[in-house]
C-alpha cells in the first residue's frame, strides 16, 4: 500500500509537470478596429480571446499575447489527445461576462467573470484508472522515477498513458462548474489590442480545463480514499 500511494504521487507529479508545460497562451490580434470606439475594440478582442478558449480554437487564442507565445491545443491534441479530448468537454461548457472595462491611452483592464467546469472529477478518474491498474497488474510503474525528469520523458511517458486520460474524460460528465472573475491587462499595438503579457496562472488553468488546480488541489489522502474503493468493489 505505501509504494502504491509513493507511485500515484509520482504520477500526479508528472501530470501537472505536463500540464503546466503546455503554455495556453497567444500572439498578435489581426481585427480592423477603424469604426469602433476604443472601449469597443478592446472587448471585441477579449470577446475573441475567450471564444477561441471555448472552441480551443488554436488561431483565435494565439492572437494575443505578446510575440512568442502560442496556444497550446494543437500541442495537447498531438501530443496527448486523451487530455484534449477532456479539455475542449469542459471549455465548450464555458460562459463569460464582461464586468468592467477601463481604458487609459493605449493600456486598458478587462475583468471578466468566467464559468467553466471543475477539473476535479476527470484528475480523480485519472487516479481512479491508475489505481485499477496497479491494483490488477496491467499497469507497472515500479520502474517510474519522476525525480529528474526531463521534458522529452514527460512528453513519452504521458503518451504512453494516453488511453487513461482520454478514458477518464468518457468517464466524466463536466457539470460541475466553477465561477471566478480574471483581471486581463491589453495594450494597443499598432491598430489592434493584446494582452499585455502572458496570461496569469488563474486563466492558464482554465484554458487548461481546470486540470492544473484541480491535480494540485488532490491530495495523497485523497488519493489513498481512491485506492480504496478501488480495491474493496
Amino acid at each position: 500500500m505505501k509504494n502504491t500511494k509513493k507511485t500515484l504521487s509520482k504520477m500526479l507529479s508528472v501530470m501537472i509537470a505536463l500540464v503546466m508545460a503546455v503554455t495556453l497562451s497567444c500572439s498578435v490580434f489581426s481585427v480592423d478596429t477603424y469604426a469602433a470606439s476604443p472601449k469597443t475594440q478592446v472587448n471585441n478582442s477579449v470577446k475573441k480571446l475567450m471564444k477561441g478558449v471555448k472552441q480551443c480554437n488554436e488561431k483565435n487564442v494565439t492572437a494575443c499575447l505578446p510575440k512568442g507565445y502560442k496556444a497550446g491545443y494543437t500541442d495537447v491534441k498531438t501530443t496527448v489527445p486523451g487530455m484534449y479530448k477532456y479539455i475542449k468537454k469542459a471549455n465548450n461548457k464555458m460562459s463569460y461576462k464582461i464586468t468592467k472595462t477601463s481604458v487609459k491611452k493605449n493600456t486598458a483592464t478587462v475583468k471578466v467573470k468566467i464559468t467553466y467546469a471543475d477539473g476535479t472529477e476527470y484528475c480523480q478518474n485519472i487516479i481512479r484508472l491508475l489505481a485499477r491498474g496497479m491494483i490488477d497488474g496491467s499497469i507497472d510503474t515500479s520502474a517510474m522515477d519522476t525525480t529528474n525528469l526531463s521534458n522529452d520523458d514527460v512528453v513519452k511517458m504521458m503518451k504512453a498513458y494516453n488511453p487513461i486520460l482520454g478514458k477518464a474524460s468518457d468517464m466524466t460528465s463536466a457539470t460541475k462548474m466553477r465561477t471566478q472573475t480574471v483581471t486581463l491587462k491589453l495594450k494597443k499595438s499598432g491598430k489592434t489590442w493584446k494582452l499585455a503579457s502572458k496570461p496569469s496562472d488563474a486563466f492558464t488553468n482554465i484554458m487548461a480545463g481546470d486540470i492544473v488546480r484541480a491535480m494540485k488541489n488532490i491530495s495523497e489522502d485523497d488519493m489513498m480514499r481512491i485506492i480504496m474503493e478501488e480495491m474493496y468493489k
